[in-house]
């Protein structure tokens, strides 16, 4: 074997997956973790320092690696490095402990990464450089606490803080792209429902929506160019839906699929509760939250309809009444945490 050797792309998380499940000791020195890896640190019984301050490493994740129940996990914050200590190797390298970093199953990477190999034998005393770096860092940290928990993000704030996928990145699945870049849906409420919704409160609704668009100035005459999304929306429903610009709903209802809405028009109906109108158009929606290429709708639905169909059973109630309701941060937390 070389004495160093330069790893890239799926070269390179190949060698660090093998990295982590080889047997003996592990240490890494990471920045940041996705739960995936750090449940296989945890079943490895990994001594594992990170960063908690740049908030690159979810709180799905420091959960995943025993906090705050381990002493193994250890903060230092603005730790920037990735390091990977095994038995027999060592790799130096740019790649955080990430999906998106080192790829999945059959998933390969999503980012360009690049790092060295070591081989204890073949070069001992870079090994050992590796393995006093490791030791220094460890002794700077502190054992993970609840207080870290706490402060850890749902989502990262800034894409440059996490190992995301560029926004042009291309998907075939939403829910998958919502995993690679969260920050991407800021402004996008999902909706994953099958509600039935009775005559007279859909011919309220759209009577409330004609007199608004009477109100506002410019807005065409009154017409069906939005289409009805919800009505007696109240509490969370209402003030989630009325802070987004975009609504992504999965449909397990009558003509199941996926509809993506824009141009949203908030209308208050009479008995004080909050409709929703939105023009119905995925191509535009797509675009606008960066998810490229050119999959059809079909494509998305049969991608994601399990989980969304789980989705849609996790805020309880009977067919034909569910309309679950998730902010970005929240389905981000909640795929994150199944995946």
């Amino acid at each position: 074997m070389a004495e160093v050797k330069l790893l890239s792309g799926q070269a390179l998380a190949t060698a660090i997956w093998e990295l982590l499940n080889s047997k003996g000791d592990l240490r890494c020195a990471v920045a940041f973790w996705g739960p995936e890896v750090a449940a296989l640190a945890t079943r490895r019984s990994a001594k594992v320092v990170l960063d908690v301050a740049m908030r690159g490493t979810s709180q799905n994740a420091l959960k995943a690696l025993g906090v705050p129940n381990s002493n193994n996990i250890r903060v230092l914050d603005y730790l920037h490095s990735k390091l990977y200590i095994g038995e027999d190797q060592a790799i130096l390298a740019s790649a955080n402990a990430s999906r998106n970093a080192l790829g999945s199953g059959s998933n390969p990477p999503l980012l360009h990464e690049a790092g060295i190999l070591i081989d204890r034998i073949e070069k001992p005393g870079l090994y050992e450089d590796a393995e006093r770096l490791f030791r220094e860092y460890w002794k700077e940290s502190r054992v993970a606490t609840l207080a870290d928990l706490e402060r850890a993000a749902k989502t990262s704030p800034l894409l440059a803080a996490r190992d995301q996928a560029p926004s042009t990145s291309v998907f075939s699945s939403a829910l998958d792209a919502v995993l690679a870049n969260p920050d991407a849906f800021k402004q996008t409420a999902f909706v994953f429902a099958d509600e039935r919704l009775e005559e007279p409160d859909e011919v309220r609704a759209k009577a409330a929506y004609d007199e608004t668009l009477e109100m506002l100035d410019g807005d065409p005459e009154p017409s069906n160019y939005r289409q009805l999304i919800c009505a007696n929306c109240v509490g969370d429903e209402d003030r989630v839906l009325g802070e987004v610009s975009y609504i992504i709903m999965y449909w397990f209802g009558p003509g199941p699929g996926i509809y993506a809405y824009h141009d949203i028009v908030r209308v208050k109906a009479s008995d004080g509760s909050s409709a929703f109108f939105g023009n119905r158009q995925w191509s535009t929606v797509r675009k606008r939250i960066g998810l490229a290429g050119r999959f059809s709708v079909k494509d998305f639905w049969e991608a994601d309809r399990e989980r969304a169909q789980a989705l849609a059973d996790s805020g309880g109630g009977s067919p034909g009444e569910r309309f679950v309701i998730r902010r970005h941060d929240d389905l981000f937390a909640m795929l994150e945490a199944g995946s």
